[in-house]
């Protein structure tokens, strides 16, 4: 919710990449949950989850780094 309420606060490429990476995270709990309680034998489950965690991070991070490049 924090990264949507970003639209028209910062610049149009910094918000993009944090929403991005912010979905991602979401589809990473996301599958957490799917593998704790719906399918528990969910294969490649942990390569899933971790994939999605860490190319959100990485997206969140690139969008702050964007940002601080657009005050300069």
């Amino acid at each position: 919710i924090t990264a949507a309420l970003l639209y028209k606060r910062v610049g149009e490429e910094s918000f993009k990449l944090v929403l991005i990476g912010a979905v991602l995270f979401l589809f990473s709990d996301a599958t957490i949950g799917l593998n704790k309680f719906i399918i528990p034998d969910f294969h490649f489950s942990s390569v899933i989850i971790m994939s999605l965690y860490y190319t959100g991070q990485y997206f969140i991070a690139i969008g702050a780094l964007s940002f601080i490049k657009e005050k300069e």
